[in-house]
């Protein structure tokens, strides 16, 4: 199996692979609530969120694990994943 060959997962492996995109999801949701409560650094949040975009970036993951249910995010962190998204396609389109 490939990495991104999502068809050649069994049901088991579908799961796990959701649990995990959800549980990073809490996290970079995590320090994006801590960034706005003033507990985190400006550049901790910009690490982060890097790493978040690096993940969505990947076919069949975060980002589909996102758009499962973007409704269980809160408004603000939904504001952001939707602004890296459309980087992303931005990105994507302008080469």
């Amino acid at each position: 199996m490939e990495a991104g060959d999502d068809a050649a997962l069994t049901p088991s492996e579908r799961r796990a692979l959701y649990a995990m995109g959800m549980a990073a999801f809490f996290n970079f949701e995590n320090v994006h609530y801590q960034y706005l409560r003033g507990f985190v650094p400006e550049e901790r949040l910009a690490g982060t969120l890097e790493m978040l975009k690096g993940l969505l970036i990947q076919p069949g993951g975060a980002g589909d694990t996102y758009r499962a249910n973007p409704g269980a995010r809160r408004t603000s962190f939904r504001q952001v994943v939707d602004s890296l998204l459309t980087e992303i396609v931005n990105d994507a389109t302008s080469r």
